[in-house]
């Protein structure tokens, strides 16, 4: 480029300044708007489209596929391209914010570092929130002076996540799964991951940790642990090292898991989380008739972390909602719920266990189980756990009015539930 300006044709049209001027995605310059004097305008508007010199240089090239539309700063822009053997610059160009001749968006042209290997290409977004300012974007692929047609994306406020912690799940994930038990109990469970690895076979592993209340934090250790390298996530449990999630897998892979089994990949696609970022998942099915199973990336299996197990209770599990530093990332939705009400198959048949005072105001007892209560639970009517305990009289200080469910388990692991108001 010279650096330098030079004219290149007229307007059709006398427009004043309440006109406006702008590069679309397609590289034409459309202009609209100001016919006429101020005061004097036409009741009609006439759009032209400015075709630039360098949309008739050459075959221009095309992007194809990109791998999300949405991106964090320092993040990955990965896309196919075609009709050029090598890509000469990657190039981010704002959307301009057009009135009175005057682009008053946040005028950015950004040529972005980038690789390339045979029709496909990874570039890297700048990590300055000054540099790279949130908001929209064409991206655009350059053979030369020649550009490809833009893709609008989205550069949201906020830095990505390093690519090797993409790879998995780690201590600032936090999610919610509802397990199913052969004999038709049911129970909601809270899950992370241990901010601190041990050391197996000279690799660093983190211990799966479950809390059983909604908001507890009283973590314990479920016997899984897991490490994750180049998008790969292994296990270790009662079994031997294996390969628990393959986030390399194309469409018609077939991945012998550790506990999955032989599986194929049907299709992979992208989804949606809560916060906005798109995330790639893929679709898969046994080799027996089976519903398919969902992996996405990142978090894993939506039927739950170790969903194909046994260890899983076998009677089917679930993901509730996943949390990452306390922000909302997946929401179950066929649930209305981030928690469910235990099922007890089993429950006291005695009708001399009873809450007393009921309805309650400040405190609230457990009268007929003595020294046989191992724990008691309450839930408001949504289902949302307000307290976990072991004590047989309740302050309810901290639960706001309504009707709640108490349920009370016994030493022997049986259950009952009991309603009560809290006035």
């Amino acid at each position: 480029a010279s650096d330098s300006w030079r004219r290149l044709d007229n307007l059709n049209y006398f427009r004043e300044y309440h006109a406006l001027t702008i590069l679309v995605p397609d590289g034409r310059v459309i202009a609209v708007g100001g016919e006429g004097q101020p005061g004097n305008e036409p009741s009609f508007s006439v759009i032209e489209a400015f075709k630039p010199p360098y949309l008739f240089r050459g075959v221009r090239p095309e992007i194809n596929n990109v791998n999300v539309s949405s991106f964090a700063r320092g993040g990955k822009i990965e896309l196919d391209f075609s009709k050029t053997d090598s890509v000469t610059e990657v190039i981010l160009m704002s959307n301009a914010v057009v009135t009175h001749f005057m682009n008053s968006g946040n005028n950015r042209y950004l040529s972005l570092d980038y690789t390339q290997s045979e029709g496909q290409l990874v570039a890297t977004l700048p990590m300055d929130s000054v540099k790279l300012i949130p908001g929209f974007y064409m991206l655009m692929i350059m053979v030369d002076d020649i550009p490809s047609t833009g893709r609008i994306i989205q550069i949201r406020d906020e830095v990505a996540i390093p690519q090797t912690d993409l790879g998995f799940l780690d201590s600032t994930f936090v999610w919610t799964e509802h397990h199913n038990f052969m004999n038709g109990d049911s129970e909601s469970y809270r899950f992370t991951i241990d901010d601190e690895s041990v050391m197996l076979s000279g690799k660093p592993y983190f211990n799966v940790l479950r809390a059983d209340g909604e908001f507890s934090e009283n973590w314990e250790g479920t016997t899984m642990l897991i490490r994750a390298e180049n998008k790969i996530v292994y296990a270790i449990g009662y079994f031997s090292e294996g390969e628990l999630y393959n986030f390399n897998l194309t469409v018609n892979d077939t991945f012998n898991g550790v506990l999955s089994g032989s599986i194929v990949v049907d299709s992979i696609g992208l989804i949606v989380l809560e916060n906005g970022e798109e995330r790639k998942f893929w679709r898969l099915h046994p080799e027996y008739p089976a519903d398919p199973i969902i992996w996405v990336e990142g978090i894993g299996n939506l039927a739950g972390l170790f969903a194909e197990d046994c260890f899983a209770d076998c009677g089917g599990t679930s993901i509730l909602c996943m949390y990452r530093n306390d922000t909302l990332l997946y929401d179950n939705p066929d649930i209305d719920s981030c928690w469910l009400l235990p099922v007890a198959t089993t429950e006291i048949n005695k009708e001399s266990i009873f809450l007393k005072p009921n309805p309650a105001s400040e405190t609230i007892s457990i009268v007929g189980l003595g020294n046989e209560l191992k724990a008691v639970r309450i839930f408001n009517t949504v289902g949302r756990q307000v307290y976990h305990g072991r004590e047989a009289q309740i302050d309810l200080s901290n639960i706001p009015s309504g009707y709640y469910y108490a349920v009370i388990q016994s030493n022997n692991n049986q259950f009952m539930i009991k309603g009560f108001v809290r006035l």
